[in-house]
């Protein structure tokens, strides 16, 4: 929590702290803990799960023993003897959306007269218009929504808080929500689940969920793994290709690093193309 980490983050942090935990036989022979302990451990987990889990299990691993550092438990900094995971690959690109394709997954994509479906499409704006993570979209309250000056405050990665303009359509499909659709309850959050008991949704695979799903309608389903984010990842490239430069796209997603929007730019491929120099001998093949 001292480090503003989500839920969802503390969850699986806490996987990899029970396992080294138990594995080291902590507290009792804390003092036995040293590097090479250390490095043995994650070489011990690396033989038996994936690369994913492994990364995970490092950096829950980090932040557990600077947390045992800050209480006393250990006398030195073990944090940066767990060694990096390396896991070198050609990424596939990712799945994009075109303009026309956002704009016929929204016309199509939702049952808009059902309460769900009302829900739903004020989620998808959301995706489409702002580029929100679904974890975002799932934090929202009722009293980040500022009517008044068209701002709407987005609570980020880390307890970042952004506000944002409520663009017109987005606003639009939010009240509509509001007023026909969102069911009574106690609780703040924007959305509610659609069946009882009316609590805020939870989990950010209900998101991706209904991303899939209006893809799937709307005939646009790419394959492979593909979640809310798809949205996201479409409207940086889509702002990228209509001439916003890298600061600006960053803004607009709220990275904290330039570094992490440069990732963005690989799905402009036309734009990567009138600055790639021609292979060697090319020309003279030519």
């Amino acid at each position: 929590m001292q480090r503003g980490l989500s839920t969802h983050s503390i969850a699986a942090y806490s996987v990899s702290a029970r396992g080294f935990i138990a594995a080291m036989h902590l507290p009792e022979q804390a003092p036995q803990v040293d590097a090479l302990a250390i490095r043995h451990y994650v070489l011990d987990v690396s033989q038996h799960h994936a690369v994913a889990t492994v990364k995970l299990c490092a950096a829950g691993l980090r932040s557990l023993l600077r947390f045992c550092l800050l209480q006393g438990v250990i006398a030195v900094d073990l944090a940066i003897a767990v060694p990096p995971v390396g896991h070198w690959q050609c990424k596939p690109m990712p799945a994009l959306l075109t303009d026309e394709a956002v704009e016929h997954v929204l016309a199509v994509a939702a049952d808009r007269p059902s309460k769900r479906g009302c829900r739903d499409f004020a989620i998808l704006q959301l995706l489409a218009r702002l580029g929100l993570r679904a974890s975002e979209v799932l934090a929202l309250r009722l009293e980040d929504i500022d009517w008044n000056n068209g701002e709407i405050l987005v609570h980020g990665k880390g307890d970042q808080l952004d506000r944002l303009p409520l663009l017109q359509e987005v606003g639009a499909s939010i009240a509509q929500y509001l007023c026909r659709a969102r069911r009574t309850s106690d609780s703040r959050s924007l959305f509610l689940s659609h069946r009882a008991p009316r609590t805020g949704l939870q989990d950010p695979s209900t998101v991706s969920a209904i991303a899939r799903c209006a893809l799937q309608r709307a005939g646009l389903l790419p394959r492979g793994r593909v979640g809310a984010h798809i949205f996201r990842y479409s409207l940086a490239t889509r702002m990228l290709r209509h001439g916003a430069s890298l600061t600006e796209i960053a803004q607009v997603l709220r990275h904290r690093s330039i570094d992490t929007t440069q990732g963005y730019a690989k799905g402009d491929i036309e734009g990567l193309r009138s600055i790639a120099h021609a292979w060697p001998g090319m020309e003279r093949e030519q």
